[in-house]
């Protein structure tokens, strides 16, 4: 390579640099206003040796006053999201589709220690459409009852609206159940700890959160369906933050490694559903195993590794290997 040309790369990498520390300066600008729009736009793409599945989706959230740490249950807050992803798959069996859907809209409303929620969501080949089966909807309440220092717990109750397979001695479907309402949170120097119970149970964990080399992982499972340990899904990554959170830059910016125990859902929380079919009794789902690297900007996180171990699921009970392959995910989010 002659000087010209390292003059070049060189002026090349420099402005990447100018133009990441120009982006970081702008996503980290304190915003004199109480509120925030933040829309999102995801990909993901998988491929198996059988199989192969794009999922395009987009969102948006609305944010009115300090939801961020989940620890501050008793600030007074409003968020509200909605978020709609596609999955189109190839190869699908008879009587099965190849498109289905995901669609959420979440409504959470803090005051003081009180917490009301809400949402609705649908993941079938049509959204809401053809009964209780292809709907969900929750509404609950939670009161803080401890705050000490560091330490939170929220506890209530939600009802939830579906299709719970349980019929009346008249013919009529059940459609709705009583579940508890559970969070719990610890922040400190040495870990960053979240345990969440709905209508599943959720844990989120941040080892030396405030250390440029730090471990995190996620841990979701329904208690009340599970079957085999593969109904654990398990996201562990060890990172490597570029900058300290006491430095100008702050902690925006990271690499990781990481595995996980994943399937088809929203690509942000990588949970595993089973999407229904609008007109008949029948249910789809995706399920594998993956290692991975992943790049974290903050408002872009791109991952992408190896896929192996993949399964199609007819019905909960007829199994598809679908070999292995790789994976890419992609996600962009803005602060307005």
């Amino acid at each position: 390579m002659c000087f010209h040309e390292r003059s070049i790369t060189l002026k090349k990498v420099c402005c990447v640099i100018t133009l990441i520390f120009v982006l970081q300066s702008v996503f980290a600008e304190e915003e004199p206003k109480k509120f925030f729009i933040v829309p999102i736009v995801n990909y993901e793409y998988l491929t198996f040796d059988k199989q192969t599945i794009h999922s395009p989706a987009l969102g948006i959230t609305y944010i009115n006053g300090n939801t961020i740490p989940a620890l501050n249950e008793n600030q007074n807050s409003l968020m509200i999201t909605g978020f709609f992803k596609e999955y189109f798959i190839k190869e699908t069996r008879d009587e099965y589709v190849g498109l289905y859907h995901y669609v959420l809209v979440s409504i959470e409303k803090k005051m003081n220690r009180h917490l009301f929620l809400g949402n609705t969501s649908s993941m079938a080949s049509e959204p809401y459409y053809g009964g209780f089966h292809t709907f969900t909807g929750i509404l609950g309440y939670g009161n803080e009852f401890i705050r000490y220092k560091n330490i939170s717990l929220t506890a209530g109750g939600v009802l939830l609206v579906t299709d719970f397979d349980i019929e009346l001695s008249n013919g009529m479907m059940w459609p709705i159940m009583p579940y508890p309402l559970l969070r719990f949170n610890v922040i400190s120097a040495w870990v960053n700890l979240s345990f969440d119970f709905m209508t599943n149970a959720k844990l989120d964990f941040t080892i030396l959160p405030e250390k440029r080399i730090r471990f995190s992982g996620s841990f979701i499972v329904n208690p009340f369906i599970v079957s085999e340990i593969r109904d654990l899904l398990v996201d562990v990554a060890l990172w490597y933050r570029f900058f300290s959170r006491e430095s100008k830059m702050g902690d925006f910016a990271g690499i990781g490694i990481g595995f996980k125990n994943s399937g088809l859902g929203p690509g942000i929380a990588n949970q595993n559903f089973n999407f229904k079919l609008s007109e008949k009794n029948k249910n789809y789902a995706v399920d594998y195993h993956s290692v991975y690297g992943i790049l974290d900007f903050s408002f872009l996180k791109f991952s992408g590794g190896y896929s192996f171990s993949g399964r199609e699921i007819y019905d909960k009970d007829v199994i598809n290997k679908i070999g292995d392959g790789f994976f890419t995910n992609a996600t962009l989010m803005w602060r307005f």
